[in-house]
């Protein structure tokens, strides 16, 4: 099962996904092509999406240290991305699964928040919980 992750998404593009990664200097973790790649459930792409996963990867590390290495990998060229690939979406999503409901969280500091207001990335939370199985 997958425990923590999180990851930088740029859609709604118009310009083949390779012009985001040229212009980020990124390997994509995933890319969608609008009305040809095949989502799950049969489902057909509707827009243009490229995502890139934290460098952390499928860790327990916490939510915002994975928030900061995605600023730390799209930051310095997200403005030339901005400029050069209109129109264009981004933001962060994370995704977290716990073990039970209840005494879970996360902590985002004023220098991360920062960050992603001086971005204007908005960020996602996929939060899960589980009971426990002793109950």
């Amino acid at each position: 099962m997958q425990h923590r992750r999180a990851y930088f998404w740029a859609e709604n593009f118009a310009c083949d996904p390779r012009g985001i990664s040229d212009t980020l200097g990124l390997t994509p973790s995933e890319v969608w092509v609008a009305g040809g790649t095949r989502l799950r459930g049969g489902r057909v792409a509707s827009v243009n999406s490229w995502e890139i996963e934290s460098q952390l990867g499928d860790s327990t590390a916490p939510l915002d240290e994975h928030i900061a290495n995605l600023l730390d990998l799209v930051g310095p060229r997200l403005a030339t991305l901005r400029r050069t690939v209109a129109p264009l979406d981004t933001g962060i999503n994370c995704v977290d699964y716990f073990p039970e409901f209840q005494g879970n969280g996360f902590h985002l500091s004023l220098e991360l928040l920062r960050r992603l207001v001086d971005l204007q990335l908005s960020v996602d939370f996929d939060l899960y919980g589980s009971p426990s199985r002793d109950s």
